[in-house]
């Protein structure tokens, strides 16, 4: 018959290794987010003149990562977005075209 008593210890074995699991990968991603925000902090620091404050690293932190990188973008960041411009955009020729359409598309230009 069942013993409900190693099923119980089975579930909470469970529970531990999920839980040591999760608060490892937590700990790795706040590792990584601190890293991140210090590398901001100094793009910020550069970019203004003044040190961030250790209250303002810690909200950084706890942010969502868009916002931290467009925080990067904005304090000289690695990639600089278009501010404008003319747009590249592919022209497609008649050669391209399936035979049907570029009969359609001469038929509307002639």
């Amino acid at each position: 018959m069942l013993d409900l008593m190693k099923v119980a210890q089975v579930l909470e074995a469970a529970a531990n290794f999920i839980e040591v699991t999760e608060a490892k990968q937590a700990e790795e991603l706040n590792v990584a987010r601190s890293a991140e925000v210090t590398k901001l902090a100094g793009r910020i620091r550069d970019a203004v003149g003044e040190e961030v404050s250790p209250e303002t690293l810690k909200k950084l932190a706890a942010t969502n990562p868009e916002v931290t990188e467009l925080l990067s973008r904005l304090a000289g960041g690695d990639r600089v977005d278009s501010m404008g411009g003319p747009e590249i955009t592919k022209i497609a020729s008649e050669s391209e075209l399936p035979p049907a359409e570029a009969n359609f598309m001469n038929l509307l230009l002639s």
